[in-house]
């Protein structure tokens, strides 16, 4: 075996195999691209909501403090989670609706 030959045993294959990661590392990319607009959306949408709801509320950088007939609860726009000012267990939402919905339970359950 020459050396051109081994070379391209040994080194040949692994071109192959960083073109397959650069191919998952685009897939990956599109992914990416994807949840991160998912969650754009899901923040865009929860204004739109509290705003037509009269919903006060103060962005942070991942929860906003909302006051909902007078009590305040963190929300998570991207995620869909909340909780009620100064308690600690989280409850989990469907999007801005729903956590109105769930908000005004929680706040006639109490």
């Amino acid at each position: 075996m020459n050396h051109k030959e081994w070379y391209q045993q040994r080194y040949g294959r692994l071109s192959k195999e960083l073109s397959l990661s650069a191919n998952k590392a685009e897939e990956y990319q599109k992914i990416s691209d994807h949840n991160r607009a998912k969650k754009q959306s899901l923040e865009d949408a929860a204004r739109v909501i509290f705003r037509e709801h009269n919903i006060s509320y103060q962005e942070n950088t991942n929860s906003w403090l909302c006051t909902v007939e007078g009590c305040k609860y963190y929300y998570f726009p991207k995620s869909g989670k909340w909780r009620p000012q100064g308690k600690t267990k989280i409850y989990y939402s469907r999007g801005a609706a729903d956590f109105l919905g769930k908000v005004w339970r929680f706040h006639n359950s109490n």
